[in-house]
């Protein structure tokens, strides 16, 4: 009999011993010359925390071993692979800033395979487990619990009165508002203090230099600041109302419902943001709303949701610049969703958000002199790559690629202003940033490309690095990225206050203020919350979340992963690694996709 449970136990417990000993390494590689650096730099299992962990490790995978074997399948070890070599990129990166840790040596190759068995083992156990819990019996039971029908008021109000209980002492703690950068520059150009350009949504700019103007008008500029703040914020605050709503009409289980609840007023992004003159928190509510709508419009059509998904379309392209590259695709897709009895209207929003964006970009904005965004803000990944390249190759430039680059950014500081994970400093150096169509631009993004092609034949591994660097917190929940400069924006820049002239500033007290910033940084780095505000977690919920539905073979339901998945590819191309305001538009719709996997495919048919 001992000789049995023996046997049978052998495999998990070995397993659990190679999971502890991969989350035991520290990142750092071994050194090349000799056995190792000091071993307690490398790798670190001694400690309270390493023991807790094996012996959770161990129990998990001795009582869950036997259902693991049973319910595997070719799917989980694929996503496994993806998010192992996630976490094994981000340890070595956030380590380093280079793949080091994976192929720094010969031994260090070995000590890095050892470390992707261990973390693939655990995600596939994972993976595995995550995609049993809707047939578990306690599951099954929590979604049979939905609320009564004649709660739908009562849950719009109880997320509304959630909302402003969160979010009013951040509004307080930080009157007026903050204004950060992104803000404070459109109100510059709303004033004329810059000029007129669609760097940042103009048309949104006109609304928040409106609302400035009337505050300064009736009161103040310190008012005009808390009328934006007010405005937004009861947008936003209606919006998520709304999807709770939504959510109630689909008669989405209790337990749903109170997270979102609680997502939306006390997880502290919304609150925090609440209380800053930026558009991200109006655009993501707007674009949650949106998503509510389209998934409505899956589950049963009629004309009038048509229209909303038009309205909200529309106001999403207007309050971000890349809410067209989400919007129209998504359009796209629900054409091919919907019963051909309801697919000609989903063409007809489609052509009418395009033409109207058109009309707006293309019609209006050059009729009214506001010129287009410089084209850099789209070159991040490039012009990062030809950074490192100079840091790491110095020597290795000719002399006519050398020029072909400094006609476009400052080659003599390039290494220098290069950041791993954020390419801001090297943008910044584009030579047209308010000369973005100079006839000569053209040639010279010709030369410039094919300089960087030559540079990449000669050492293709530097780009490779380089996108990794800048990426890796989108594939790693448990390494957040360093180039955030700030997750929230507790602040009122001083450098574009002074362009402007505008007379803001805090009324409250110092003290108060910090409190929240303590608060909110807390909440960053305790367990578990932490990961609620990790840029890679929602990568993996929306690879886990696609992956059921393929091993239920429901293929069509994931045409509405439109959205997470083009908002994820976006992130991956941004300026900055692993920042949750980028990837913050998935947060709020994750319950509707829960929600969406659990039901039976729709109909979709017209109404």
């Amino acid at each position: 009999m001992d000789e049995k449970i023996i046997k049978k136990n052998a495999v998990p417990v070995i397993a659990a011993m190679i999971t502890a000993l991969a989350l035991s390494f520290t990142g750092l590689p071994m050194d090349g010359n000799t056995s190792a650096k000091k071993v307690s730099d490398i790798y670190n299992g001694l400690g309270c925390t390493s023991l807790l962990a094996w012996i959770l490790l161990l129990i998990l995978y001795v009582k869950g071993w036997e259902g693991y074997r049973k319910y595997r399948n070719w799917q989980a070890h694929v996503l496994a692979v993806i998010f192992s070599a996630g976490m094994l990129l981000g340890t070595s990166y956030f380590t380093n800033e280079n793949w080091d840790f994976l192929f720094g040596a010969k031994k260090q190759i070995l000590i890095s395979a050892g470390c992707f068995i261990g973390f693939y083992i655990i995600c596939d156990m994972g993976i595995t487990y995550f995609w049993r819990i809707p047939e578990m019996e306690f599951f099954r039971k929590a979604c049979g619990r939905i609320p009564a029908r004649e709660e739908e008021v009562m849950w719009f109000r109880l997320a509304k009165i959630s909302m402003i209980i969160g979010w009013t002492p951040f509004i307080l703690a930080f009157l007026p508002g903050s204004i950060p950068a992104d803000g404070f520059r459109q109100l510059d150009v709303f004033l004329g203090a810059m000029p007129l350009d669609n760097h940042h949504p103009w048309v949104l700019t006109m609304i928040m230099g409106g609302l400035l103007t009337l505050g300064k008008t009736i009161w103040c500029y310190n008012f005009g600041v808390f009328l934006i703040i007010i405005v937004f914020t009861s947008v936003e605050i209606w919006c998520y109302s709304a999807v709770v709503r939504y959510l109630y009409r689909w008669k989405a289980p209790k337990w749903i419902l109170f997270g979102t609840v609680l997502l939306f007023a006390f997880v502290p992004i919304f609150g925090s943001y609440a209380q800053a003159v930026i558009k991200d928190g109006l655009y993501t509510a707007v674009i949650t709303l949106y998503f509510a709508v389209y998934i409505d419009i899956c589950h049963s059509f009629s004309k009038r949701k048509a229209v909303y998904l038009f309205l909200l379309g529309i106001s999403v392209c207007l309050t971000r610049n890349n809410g067209i590259h989400l919007i129209l695709p998504s359009l796209i897709l629900l054409f091919f969703f919907l019963v051909k009895g309801a697919r000609k209207y989903a063409f007809i929003v489609a052509v009418c958000v395009f033409a109207c964006y058109l009309g707006v970009e293309k019609g209006a904005a050059p009729a009214l002199g506001v010129a287009p965004g410089s084209r850099c803000e789209m070159l991040s990944v490039p012009f990062q790559q030809t950074a490192r390249y100079l840091r790491e190759y110095p020597d290795d430039v000719t002399a006519s690629e050398k020029k072909a680059i400094n006609r476009i950014l400052d080659y003599d500081v390039l290494a220098e202003k290069y950041n791993p994970e954020l390419s801001d400093p090297v943008k910044n150096t584009f030579r047209f940033r308010d000369n973005d169509e100079d006839p000569k631009l053209d040639g010279y993004m010709n030369d410039y490309f094919k300089a960087w092609f030559a540079m990449f034949r000669r050492h293709p591994r530097v780009y490779v690095q380089a996108t990794l660097n800048n990426t890796y917190s989108y594939n790693d929940p448990f390494h957040m990225g360093r180039g955030q400069q700030g997750v929230y924006r507790f602040y009122i820049d001083k450098l574009y206050q002074k362009k402007s002239g505008i007379d803001v500033s805090y009324v409250g007290p110092k003290k108060i203020q910090y409190l929240f910033r303590l608060y909110d940084e807390l909440w960053m780095r305790a367990p578990g919350l932490g990961l609620i505000l990790s840029a890679g977690t929602y990568t993996w919920l929306t690879l886990l979340l696609m992956g059921y539905l393929l091993v239920k073979k429901q293929w069509k339901k994931l045409l509405i992963f439109a959205i997470p998945v083009l908002n994820i590819l976006i992130c991956l191309v941004s300026p900055v690694n692993g920042l949750i305001r980028y990837m913050w538009p998935v947060m709020p719709i994750m319950p509707m996709l829960f929600w969406w996997i659990l039901q039976p495919a729709p109909k979709t048919s017209s109404n």
